[in-house]
This record gives structure tokens, sequence and C-alpha cells, in this order.
């Protein structure tokens, strides 16, 4: 039991640090991009009210440099936030295998987990759980890849929303330079 002990420790240990450095990623980017999305909307704004053409093309590949820049950067940290996101993945997946061979109220991240895919039902999960171990088959749905609201949201929603903004920001150009 005890090596069983050290190696559920080290795995939730390993899941911790992987999820820590995830957030921090996450963090940098959406940093990042703000910074970006503030140089964006003044480089928009500055493109429609300079009056000097020239300028404002000057302005205007001002704008595309950064949007490039912004775009890249979405690129290269979704990556890295998805290769991240797997790392958790993994010690989560070793963490619930191990977990298997534990009494059903010391399974604390197959509780967890259950609760958070499963509790739209009416039954309590948590409770339910208790009296009858889960099986196999819904164990597997823990972990299904890329499914949860809250990575669906900032892995997938927020990176597509920040594309449409800057589209925006070269639409609103356009036409303010049409008119």
């Amino acid at each position: 039991m005890p090596d069983r002990i050290n190696r559920l420790t080290f795995l939730w240990q390993g899941a911790r640090y992987q999820d820590n450095l995830l957030q921090a990623y996450r963090s940098i980017h959406f940093t990042m991009q703000s910074v970006l999305l503030a140089i964006g909307t003044a480089l928009s704004a500055a493109v429609i009210l300079v009056n000097d053409q020239e300028k404002a093309w000057r302005v205007y590949v001002l704008l595309v440099l950064v949007t490039v820049l912004a775009f890249r950067l979405l690129h290269v940290m979704r990556k890295l936030i998805i290769s991240r996101r797997d790392d958790v993945n993994y010690f989560h997946h070793h963490i619930l295998q191990a977990e298997k061979e534990m009494a059903a109220e010391d399974q604390v991240l197959t509780q967890f987990k259950a609760y958070q895919k499963f509790h739209k039902s009416n039954q309590n999960p948590a409770t339910r759980f208790s009296v009858d171990p889960l099986p196999e088959s819904r164990r597997q749905q823990l972990l299904e890849k890329d499914k949860e609201h809250t990575r669906q949201l900032l892995d997938t929603n927020v990176p597509v929303y920040l594309l449409i903004v800057w589209g925006l920001f070269h639409a609103i150009v356009a036409l303010a330079v049409m008119v």
C-alpha cells in the first residue's frame, strides 16, 4: 500500500504542476492578446482619424503587422496550451486508474470528475457513486478530450472571438476609408 500512496502523491504533484503551467500559459496568452488588442484599437482609430492619406496607409501597415503578430501568437499559444492540456490529462488519467483500486470514498478525482461530467442528471452523482462503483464505460467518459465547458470556452471559443475582433478592426477601417 505505501508504494501506491507514493505513486498517487507523485501523480497528484505532477497534475498540479502541469495545471499550474497550463493556467500560467493561458494568463500570459490573454495578457499579450489584451495588449495587442489595445494597440490594434489605437491603430484603427488612428487610421480613421488621420487626415493625410499617406500617413493613414503607414498606420494601416502597422495595424496589419500587429494583426499578423496577434494571429501568430494565437496559433503558437493554442498549440502550447493544447500540449500542456494533454499533459494534465495524462496525469488525470493515471490518477483515475490508480483510484480504481481504492475504496469509493477515497476516489477523490474520480468523484469530482463524475460530479463535473454527470451533475446535470437528476441523481446526485457523489451519493450514487459511493453506493454503486462507477461502471468502466462511465469512467472512460470522465476524460473525454476537449468536451469540458471551460476548455471549450477558453481554448476554442475565445481564440475565435479574438480573430473576429481583429477582423472587425480591419472591416471598420475599410468602411471608414470608403465613406
